[in-house]
């Protein structure tokens, strides 16, 4: 749990320090507390063999494997800088800019998401990965996945993820870890 809570507060720090302009985020508009936790709930009491995605089931394997080896470029690689800048300004977050704000921005985001991340994900890599649930929407395009994440003693952290297919590759661009309700972008 301490890894996440580190994780949760390292992203939120490097979202405000780079993208804010002394703004406060608002909170997610397309779903309450209550429909989070229901859906948490849905999918960790479901039989996920039937809706495993493999693609998701091959980001998030890149994922235990860029985690294990404390590779942060291998980690930073697979989150999506662009589409969490989108949600960030779309939350109203991070205002509109300049096409040069914009790729300044992007390449902080870029450097800053392996460093940022990668501290708390490395005290406890996991162990396990368990797909839950994959829920599609944008035509495929986009998914959130649920996952239990299981370190080497054998405790769990359930995350939601948010992934973007851009080609052939899958990328995160929000997480959040159950419990807490922590998500990167809200």
């Amino acid at each position: 749990m301490k890894v996440w809570l580190i994780l949760a507060a390292i992203v939120c720090a490097l979202a405000f320090a780079l993208l804010m302009d002394g703004q406060r985020m608002a909170p997610s508009p397309t779903e309450t507390d209550a429909e989070r936790l229901q859906s948490a709930r849905e999918a960790f009491n479901v039989d996920a063999t039937a809706q495993t995605h493999e693609g998701v089931a091959q980001w998030l394997a890149a994922m235990q494997t860029a985690i294990s080896a404390r590779d942060q470029q291998a980690v930073a690689g697979l989150f999506d800088a662009e589409k969490i800048l989108e949600e960030l300004q779309a939350r109203g977050a991070v205002p509109r800019m300049a096409l040069r704000e914009r790729r300044a921005a992007l390449q902080g985001l870029e450097r800053g998401l392996g460093r940022s991340l990668m501290p708390g994900l490395l005290n406890e890599p996991w162990s396990t990965v368990e797909l839950r649930k994959v829920e599609s929407y944008d035509q495929d395009r986009q998914v959130v996945a649920y996952v239990r994440h299981r370190d080497q003693d054998g405790y769990g952290v359930r995350m939601r993820w948010w992934l973007v297919q851009r080609g052939d590759q899958w990328r995160a661009f929000d997480f959040e870890e159950v419990e807490m309700g922590l998500r990167m972008t809200v």
